[in-house]
């Protein structure tokens, strides 16, 4: 008869503290025949290398198949991860033809949980947030740590807290001084007593927050130093010295500055400025951005006090008794002028003096008006002289102040005479008495109601001795703003090296005289800037605001003066002359003018062209003598209005009586007339 027997495992229980597991063990048989029974056949039963069972079991009859013995609860310790696979064996002693047979089997046990785990979230330097614990075990402890860089710590020590606080600490920035964010590794390592479990790791990223960021703190000083001479800086005078202390933070490193200052920026840690433009409050601001692309900010303000160059106003003079008394006659002249010199808290000196001579002659006298020491505003001031009552006189009246100063030319004339002859300096006057030699001079207003004829040279040597005193002109300081320049008078730049740091000038590379008139109600003021044989002009409205410079006069190939025609002038100007009869040319001042005249050299006619933004398209011609009717035309296009490139398309023309047939058209010059 055979026999045969198998055996199982079968897992009945955990301690998850005790890292280990109860399993049973089942032996069965299966025999040939029912028929067959027997007791008392030897059984060992092996489960894990340990023996458990060990005796004598019974076959009964009636059966193939049954248990022979199951054992249970049986010990299996598990490894220290919390896995096991356990092994079993049996052996019986048949007593049959079978002989001894047996059977063996394996079973992968449950693993155990062993470490913790750790729940925790992205973070931001120096803001706590919380970590969460899972244990296995509430007898297991844990250890937490935090990497980041070079830089760690040690959140707990075997702790056995769920809920655990932590911040990272801020100086961790240092460990990116790129970025504004690194990467944290946080570590738990679990722990059965002094056993360690193992551990489990968690990488996360925390923020750097805005607060890490570069420093900058500004300081400013008056590099001419008139601050703490007029307790403000000085409008057109004052430098500012600037100087910026900036830092990173938490290992960065300054990368840029940009600091703004009156409308200009700088680069540098430490400049000096120009002379200040304005007044009023005047804004520093400088800002500094870091490796980190940080950036800080830091702001100074500082006081500008207004400041304008001495004005004399107005200055006038007139025939007058000892007294002042009006006399047209009289053996005095009394000279009557305003002016202002700008206050600066009262600290600037003003001083006013005037100088006057025969107009014949080449010395001045000069007397200083003490009267009107440190008045920084003089309405109607006076001085008289005695004045010889056969001259008239040279008469300048001039205000300074600390920094500059500034004069105003009038003439005194001879007593009145209708008439005046001077046979041997061949000089005659009206209105005065002749003093000028080689002259007619006029000491009465002038009505000329025909012409007046040029027969000689326009040029600037005339202009000059119009009776402007361009020559004897204010000079203009340095750094001056034009705009200030309200007061009817005459002034001067003397060259490039003054000229070139003025505000709203005309010209930067040379020098200029400029004439300032304006209506009798003063809200329309026009400057007019004169230079060899160059001329400019520009107006300030009722508003306040000023125009832009024109040029209305300049330098021709004999150097003489010849008035050139601006656009808005409504003149005529040749802006181009040359060949044109293919592809494109350039038009200087093409946006500026509507209509054109184009001569063709040859032909003896015109072309009248009115551009539109994108054509220039036009027709013109003549009828001879003969009755011949000539006309030509052209046709281009406008490719770059700003520019003033024209490109052609077709140009030429044709006759209707005669031969006939299509006539050519070359341009050779091209004028602008509106």
């Amino acid at each position: 008869m055979a026999i045969s027997i198998s055996i199982s495992l079968t897992q009945t229980s955990q301690s998850v503290s005790g890292n280990y597991s109860y399993v049973s063990a089942t032996v069965k048989y299966s025999k040939s025949t029912t028929t067959w029974n027997m007791n008392g056949a030897p059984l060992s039963i092996v489960v894990n290398g340990s023996t458990v069972w060990n005796g004598d079991v019974n076959f009964p009859k009636g059966t193939t198949s049954g248990t022979l013995k199951t054992v249970t609860s049986i010990k299996i310790p598990h490894n220290s991860d919390g896995t096991k696979t356990v092994s079993a064996s049996a052996t019986l002693v048949s007593g049959t033809n079978s002989g001894t047979v047996k059977a063996s089997t394996s079973k992968a046990l449950t693993r155990i949980p062993r470490k913790s785990t750790l729940s925790v979230g992205n973070g931001t330097l120096n803001t706590g947030q919380t970590l969460t614990v899972t244990r296995q075990a509430t007898s297991f402890t844990h250890t937490i740590t935090a990497k980041c860089g070079s830089a760690s710590t040690t959140i707990c020590t075997k702790s056995t807290s769920e809920s655990i606080s932590f911040t990272p600490p801020l100086n961790w920035a240092s460990q990116n001084t790129t970025g504004t964010s690194l990467t944290v590794t946080y570590t738990i390592a679990t722990y059965s007593g002094t056993t360690n479990l193992g551990s489990n790791s968690y990488t996360k990223t925390c923020s750097i927050p805005s607060s890490v960021k570069p420093s900058v703190s500004i300081s400013v000083s008056d590099a001419m130093g008139y601050s703490g001479t007029y307790g403000g800086w000085v409008q057109g005078k004052s430098k500012i010295a600037v100087s910026l202390t900036s830092s990173g933070s938490y290992g960065s490193t300054v990368k840029s500055r940009s600091t703004s200052v009156d409308g200009s920026k700088y680069t540098s840690a430490s400049f000096t400025t120009g002379v200040i433009k304005g007044s009023g409050t005047l804004t520093i601001s400088s800002t500094v951005t870091d490796s980190r692309g940080r950036t800080a900010t830091d702001s100074e303000n500082i006081a500008v006090l207004a400041y304008a160059s001495p004005i004399i106003s107005a200055v006038s003079a007139t025939r007058c008794n000892s007294d002042g008394s009006a006399n047209s006659s009289g053996a005095y002249i009394k000279v009557t002028f305003s002016g202002k010199v700008t206050a600066l808290n009262n600290h600037n000196t003003a001083t006013y003096s005037l100088k006057y001579k025969k107009t014949a002659d080449t010395a001045y006298t000069t007397v200083t008006l003490s009267n009107y020491a440190n008045a920084y505003t003089v309405t109607n001031g006076t001085y008289i002289f005695a004045a010889d009552t056969i001259s008239s006189y040279d008469i300048a009246v001039t205000a300074a102040d600390n920094f500059s100063s500034v004069s105003k030319q009038t003439s005194g004339s001879s007593i009145k005479k209708i008439w005046s002859i001077w046979k041997k300096k061949f000089s005659i006057a009206f209105g005065k008495i002749a003093d000028i030699e080689n002259s007619v001079d006029f000491g009465l207003p002038a009505y000329f109601r025909q012409g007046i004829y040029f027969p000689g040279n326009f040029n600037s040597d005339f202009i000059k001795n119009m009776p402007l005193n361009l020559g004897t002109a204010e000079e203009i300081p340095k750094s001056s703003d034009l705009n200030n320049y309200t007061a009817a008078g005459t002034y001067r730049s003397p060259a490039k090296g003054a000229s070139e740091t003025l505000v709203h000038s005309p010209r930067n590379d040379g020098g200029f005289k400029l004439i300032v008139t304006h209506n009798q109600s003063e809200n329309w003021i026009s400057q007019i800037a004169i230079a060899e044989s160059k001329l400019w002009i520009r107006n300030r409205s009722a508003s306040g605001t000023w125009s832009e410079w024109e040029s209305v006069f300049i330098e021709s190939s004999n150097s003489s003066t010849q008035a050139t025609q601006r656009d808005n002038l409504g003149m005529n100007k040749v802006l181009w002359e040359g060949t044109w009869s293919s592809g494109q040319i350039t038009i200087p001042n093409l946006k500026n003018y509507h209509l054109f005249a184009l001569f063709d050299s040859e032909k003896g006619t015109v072309i009248l062209v009115p551009r539109t933004t994108s054509w220039f398209r036009g027709l013109g011609g003549y009828i001879s003598d003969s009755e011949n009717l000539w006309w030509y035309a052209i046709n281009a296009e406008i490719t770059n209005l700003e520019n003033g490139t024209v490109k052609l398309i077709k140009q030429g023309g044709f006759m209707n009586k005669g031969t006939g047939g299509m006539q050519s058209w070359t341009t050779t010059s091209i004028v602008g007339i509106v």
